[in-house]
């Protein structure tokens, strides 16, 4: 589960059948661990996770803590074509409803970093109202 870049590493603490993780400032020289309320360099007051997904998440957010407090922010368009098939009954603001509950998009920090250089991040945000544009 190690991130190919980001501020903040993955350790893998106890036996296979008992794993635990803790999360290591690797921004510092020395070993600083979260405690899930701040940093300390006693391992036992490190927070330990039972859950990778949990562990995930809790990295993912103290990046973009981080990233988003040191970092100028630039905005960005992109345009998307929904393409919807269905019966002439489905209106425009049916589907716009539809994607306002049902739109996930993501980037994939896990695999590819948090951004093409080491303290960016990019972030994908739908917006939190969906108005549709007829196209062609």
């Amino acid at each position: 589960m190690p991130r190919r870049s980001g501020p903040f590493r993955i350790r893998l603490l106890g036996q296979p059948d008992h794993r635990r993780f803790v999360i290591r400032d690797a921004r510092r020289l020395i070993d600083m661990f979260w405690t899930g309320k701040g940093w300390s360099r006693k391992l036992r007051e490190a927070r330990l996770f039972a859950d990778p997904d949990d562990v995930k998440r809790t990295t993912d957010r103290l990046t973009r803590r981080h990233l988003r407090r040191h970092e100028a922010e630039r905005l960005y368009v992109l345009s998307l074509i929904v393409r919807v098939h269905a019966d002439e009954a489905v209106s425009r603001s049916h589907i716009e409803r539809y994607l306002q509950n049902a739109l996930v998009m993501g980037v994939d920090h896990e695999r590819c970093g948090t951004g093409p250089t080491p303290d960016s991040l990019v972030e994908i945000i739908p917006p939190p109202v969906i108005s549709l544009e007829e196209g062609r």
